[in-house]
């Protein structure tokens, strides 16, 4: 058995059968993982079959160039995250807002909106969190006060002297 997520934009139909034509009335949206118990090869399509006998195909069907299924590297923790999410991307200095675009075993792409601009990174999972859980973390933290050197010190206290002069 394998895991795998669907990484098309639009919901997958789900196949009564290894062919084209058989679809049902269900699909899996974007970013849902599922469990394949069998690759079968038909021609040039690759169909998942899902432990309840149905099937997913592994492309679009209307674009055989257009991958929508993907498998999970083995090991990999199921993500938290799925196509069309809001997240904040977390950086040392600063937090940005985007969406989820698309999700790859190490990576999500994420589109964020700059100056007017949508722009897509590629950014690790470790980096991301959901944006409802960046609202909750991202209260004031006391900050330690800078230190002050003896000479500055010395210095701020000799203008407050010429100051107090005038």
């Amino acid at each position: 058995m394998s895991r795998w997520v669907i990484v098309g934009e639009k919901k997958v139909r789900l196949l009564h059968a290894a062919e084209l034509g058989s679809e049902t009335e269900e699909s899996f949206r974007p970013g849902k993982e599922f469990e394949v118990v069998e690759e079968v090869l038909v021609g040039d399509r690759k169909f998942l079959r899902l432990p309840d006998g149905r099937f997913v195909c592994e492309r679009s069907r209307k674009e055989i160039n257009k991958v929508v299924a993907k498998r999970l590297v083995d090991g990999t923790p199921n993500q938290p995250f799925a196509v069309g999410q809001k997240v904040v991307i977390k950086q040392k200095t600063k937090s940005r807002h985007g969406t989820v675009v698309k999700l790859n075993p190490s990576k999500a792409l994420v589109e964020v909106s700059e100056g007017g601009q949508n722009r897509s990174y590629h950014v690790p999972y470790g980096m991301l969190s959901k944006e409802e859980q960046a609202a909750e973390t991202s209260q004031a933290k006391a900050r330690p006060k800078a230190k002050v050197k003896p000479s500055a010190k010395k210095a701020l206290s000799n203008l407050r002297m010429a100051l107090e002069d005038e």
